[in-house]
């Protein structure tokens, strides 16, 4: 009977370390990573290169919102986007009659 407790107490003590073995190892592989390579995403995400590498003033064209992250600023003369959070081009707000529009969306305005 005591064998057989002093068994399943390394059992468990061997488990345990394998689960902080494996815990420790994650943690230094992250840490490793991110020292190696802070720019680097590894495929889980997809860099805009236009925020850390622009030669322009993003101060004027971007704000930081709590929720979204980076937001363009609408229609200060300096952003691309108009008032209305559109991209700016040559089309008019007003829709013409017998003309239908399509709006398409993307997750990373560009």
């Amino acid at each position: 009977s005591r064998r057989r407790k002093n068994v399943r107490g390394n059992v468990a003590a061997n488990i345990l370390l394998v689960v902080c073995g494996v815990i420790a190892g994650i943690v230094l592989t992250e840490g490793l990573l991110r020292l190696g390579n802070p720019y680097r995403t590894f495929g889980a995400a997809r860099e805009w290169k236009t925020i850390r590498q622009s030669h322009y003033d993003l101060s004027r064209t971007y704000k930081i919102d709590p929720e979204m992250g980076f937001m363009p600023i609408l229609g200060n003369g300096f952003s691309r986007y108009s008032e209305y959070g559109t991209l700016e081009n040559g089309y008019s707000i007003e829709k013409k009659p017998g003309v239908a529009r399509v709006l398409f969306m993307d997750g990373m305005p560009e």
